[in-house]
């Protein structure tokens, strides 16, 4: 699971806040996911961005390593 946030839209805090925070979604991320969360300002949030043509923050992509 990627997530790229910006840390100046609040949508991403709330995203941390309310979302990643919760305990059944931890446990769930951690059984079958990998979670890789980034900035929009971060060069791999550019990258990725770029790459899955992402317009809207905060985002949430589920990728196929094989893929």
């Amino acid at each position: 699971v990627v997530n790229i946030q910006s840390p100046s839209n609040f949508d991403s805090h709330r995203l941390n806040r309310d979302t990643w925070r919760d305990g059944t979604i931890q446990a769930l991320v951690e059984a079958y996911f990998i979670l890789f969360q980034t900035y929009d300002v971060a060069e791999q949030g550019q990258e990725l961005m770029a790459y899955y043509d992402v317009e809207e923050l905060p985002v949430i992509l589920v990728v196929d390593p094989v893929t």
